[in-house]
């Protein structure tokens, strides 16, 4: 058990330059997510720093990846959830009673855990490791289950791995720290403390040698909540990536930055180049719709007024015929090689988002287009394994807690 804050806050400190890429990578996909302007690419941000910008120029960032993480969220969180318990039993012994009586409790622990969530304002559990799966490719809860005035307590809470980090050892981890950022007036009603605003929380979690695991809240180098030794089997968390490879190990941390990926990390590249070809056309179009007259004239010639073919509808100009010749500004069309790369582009986004299989319109058969539905949906089947296990770690967590804890 560590008993002093400040080391507790430079341990916490270390970890995140450690994971500094990771969490670099992280907030790059948020910014996809969000669909910020500094998300186009890093050219682009170069030459806005280098270069004037006009306050006609346009910005196009493609939609396509933003409502592609909706509809994954949306599928994923309606899919049906079922608990299957699985008990070993020996011959001739049946303990079909007892595994239903587990399912329905872990059915209850979760909705009970949801309703907590909600009347703190945050979304229900799955919802959350969804959003956390999609954009930050991992995810991460903290699950508790305890006795408070003798009613039995399911706090859940999901926790974003961009702020969380951890120690792994040999059995697990041995130490895990959460980050949050809690108003004055949350710090005082919880722990009785008069702080500023925007504070920096450490809930920070340690595996203990006697057995247990200890939890004290640091903030400004100080204790809110001295350590506490929890009588519980398991570090109360589950972090888990979402990954399509194993760990790469390396020299330095840098690995990390590709394990667990987000949804957008096969779109995220090409959509940024697709973003700059878009906002080409969009600025070489406004330019076109903006560009001014040029009237060539003669020592005779009349000079036309700013406006006069804009401030009267139908109106006339008077010039003299022969002395005045007004032509449209010398700016080119712009090239059919950028307008085809940008098809091109758009393919190459759209692959990567749902992988499509050529078919017909309308399909030959039902099972033709049964298996264009299957093809293109499974990019789901990696959301879905993880979540799986995910949640199979949480039912474990809640068991575990319960037993230890005596609740029946």
């Amino acid at each position: 058990m560590e008993k002093d804050a400040s080391v507790i806050t430079a341990k916490v400190q270390k970890k995140y330059d450690d994971f500094n890429s990771l969490f670099s990578r992280m907030d790059e996909d948020l910014e996809v997510w969000e669909m910020q302007a500094s998300a186009i690419n890093g050219y682009d941000a170069d030459v806005r720093a280098k270069s004037k910008a006009h306050e006609s120029d346009i910005i196009v960032i493609s939609d396509d990846l933003r409502i592609y993480a909706d509809n994954v969220q949306a599928i994923l969180s309606s899919a049906e959830m079922q608990i299957m318990v699985r008990m070993a039993e020996s011959e001739g012994e049946n303990k079909q009673d007892d595994m239903n009586k587990l399912e329905r409790i872990l059915y209850f622990a979760l909705t009970k855990g949801d309703e907590r969530l909600i009347r703190m304002l945050m979304p229900p559990l799955r919802d959350a490791v969804i959003w956390q799966g999609n954009v930050r490719g991992w995810r991460a809860a903290r699950i508790l289950v305890y006795k408070n005035n003798g009613d039995v307590v399911f706090d859940f809470i999901p926790t974003d791995p961009r702020w969380l980090v951890y120690e792994i050892g040999s059995e697990g981890l041995l130490w895990v720290s959460y980050t949050t950022f809690r108003s004055k007036a949350d710090l005082e009603s919880s722990y009785k403390v008069k702080l500023e605003d925007n504070n920096e929380v450490l809930d920070y979690w340690e595996k203990e040698d006697k057995g247990g695991f200890s939890n004290s809240v640091v903030c400004n180098n100080a204790f809110l909540k001295e350590p506490e030794i929890y009588k519980i089997p398991s570090m109360p968390f589950v972090v888990m990536p979402v990954n399509t490879s194993p760990p790469i190990t390396g020299s330095s941390e840098s690995k990390l930055k590709g394990y667990g990926e987000s949804i957008f990390a096969t779109t995220k590249n090409i959509n940024a180049v697709r973003n700059r070809f878009a906002t080409i056309r969009a600025n070489q179009a406004n330019m076109h719709a903006n560009q001014a007259l040029i009237n060539y004239k003669s020592s005779m010639g009349i000079s036309i007024p700013p406006g006069a073919f804009f401030d009267v509808p139908g109106g006339v100009v008077d010039l003299v015929k022969g002395e005045n010749e007004i032509v449209a500004s010398p700016l080119k069309d712009i090239s059919p090689t950028v307008l085809e790369f940008s098809g091109w582009l758009t393919d190459q986004v759209h692959q990567g988002i749902l992988p499509r299989l050529g078919m017909e319109s309308p399909p030959s058969s039902g099972r033709r287009y049964a298996l264009g539905e299957e093809t293109a949906t499974r990019v789901f089947n990696l959301q879905l394994r993880s979540l799986n296990s995910f949640y199979t770690n949480v039912c474990q967590l809640i068991e575990e807690q319960l037993i230890a804890g005596g609740i029946k």
